[in-house]
């Protein structure tokens, strides 16, 4: 019995020594695991870019992928394009572009295929002057349309094929006829459309309109979140 007694002691102490070795190794993965969890998300993790070839401001620009339901609460946000303060770039044609970058951040599987399509909401801004004249009277929650000289739109549109091996930056250009061109590439590069594209997208929505598909002002009716100090 004692030699049994012994030999139970032994179990107890190696399956307690076992134990506590399982928790140092796991403790010492724990922050390697974390940092390749952080690098893995950063390398998934877009900037967005928006290209402005329009007459109109575009002042706020909402997207998510088109097959999961759409909140803009919850939406990534890339934008605005005001031409008095934007960036500039120019064309191949030397045409001047206005554009803004670096909007951060929009988390895409890379290791997903095409076709992927994404659900934009914008708000355009034709008249500025009366969009700023009227914004210290306009609450955007309680109006079921767009604030005085805005309208909202919004297009399901493809993020255009191939994809580079290794990409950073979601593009979306919004040309003069209300079509919106998606693409992904290098963060670090200012890449406009060819004029050549632009120019198929030259003709101007009939007059009054700016949209191809307009929509109700979507923050409407959605309660703001209470204040926190």
């Amino acid at each position: 019995m004692a030699k049994l007694g012994s030999l139970m002691g032994v179990s107890v102490i190696y399956r307690i020594f076992l134990w506590l070795a399982v928790l140092f190794l796991a403790g010492c993965d724990g922050p390697e695991k974390d940092l390749r969890w952080r690098q893995n998300q950063l390398q998934q993790t877009l900037n967005t870019s928006v290209y402005n070839y329009t007459d109109s401001n575009v002042t706020e620009v909402y997207f998510k992928f088109a097959n999961l339901p759409f909140k803009i609460e919850e939406a990534a946000y890339a934008g605005p394009v005001y031409f008095r303060n934007a960036s500039q770039t120019t064309m191949d044609n030397g045409q001047t572009v206005y554009y803004s970058s670096s909007a951060c951040c929009f988390y895409w599987d890379k290791s997903v295929q095409p076709p992927v399509s994404l659900r934009v909401v914008w708000q355009v801004v034709y008249d500025l002057d009366l969009f700023e004249g009227e914004s210290g009277r306009f609450d955007h929650r309680a109006s079921r349309a767009a604030a005085p000289g805005s309208r909202w739109c919004e297009l399901v549109v493809p993020v255009r094929a191939p994809y580079p091996a290794q990409f950073d930056n979601l593009r979306l250009h919004f040309l003069r006829d209300g079509a919106v061109v998606a693409l992904v590439g290098d963060g670090k590069l200012e890449q406009p459309l060819p004029s050549a594209e632009v120019a198929v997208h030259a003709m101007t929505l009939p007059k009054g309109s700016h949209c191809q598909h307009e929509i109700d002002n979507p923050w409407y009716g959605i309660p703001r979140k209470p204040h926190r100090e």
